[in-house]
């Protein structure tokens, strides 16, 4: 007499990214089951910058996109479409067409200038980096007393063509250069 197994594992799953994404558009992911569930299935994932040494929290997803998500791989389907939105860089003030009395989020990118220099180990080998980021603060922040004199735009294109997070920090810089008096 023939036996018949069952299998009621249920199914394995995979997870796969598109192709590269411009920041401010979305990122769109596939969840792809081995074989179709019977019922609907509830697929829950992480929204996260998996960088450790991300400098930039929420730099390219939104702090309220970041965490624990659900997509639902309906019954009998073997794949499900998600996206997670991403955010692109802010224009600055001037680039927006605006009146010169705010550089878009100067503020802000000082901060996190601060925030990098602060971030870096005081050692010999972080001394030059540690040096820009700290006059980047001082030129978006306004302050002064420091010994170092502020970051230039034009310094700041340079150190962007090797490093792409100073981009939005150029921006800015053109920005309240352009509209000083």
């Amino acid at each position: 007499m023939p036996v018949t197994i069952v299998d009621n594992d249920p199914p394995m799953l995979s997870l796969s990214g598109g192709g590269p994404v411009a920041e401010g558009a979305p990122a769109a992911f596939t969840i792809v089951a081995t074989s179709p569930p019977a019922n609907d299935l509830t697929v829950r994932y992480r929204v996260r910058q998996n960088d450790p040494f991300v400098i930039f929290p929420g730099d390219f997803v939104a702090e309220a996109n970041l965490g624990f998500k659900t997509v639902v791989l309906p019954a009998g389907d073997l794949s499900a479409d998600f996206e997670v939105a991403t955010m692109g860089d802010e224009p600055s003030q001037a680039e927006a067409g605006g009146d010169g009395q705010a550089c878009g989020s100067a503020d802000a990118l000082a901060a996190k200038a601060r925030a990098n220099h602060d971030a870096l180990a005081n050692t010999a080998a972080n001394r030059k980096e540690r040096n820009d980021w700290w006059r980047a603060w001082i030129a978006l922040s306004g302050k002064t007393g420091t010994y170092n004199t502020p970051l230039t735009a034009a310094e700041a294109r340079l150190l962007e063509t090797g490093d792409a997070r100073w981009t939005p920090f150029r921006q800015a810089l053109e920005c309240t250069e352009n509209n000083q008096p």
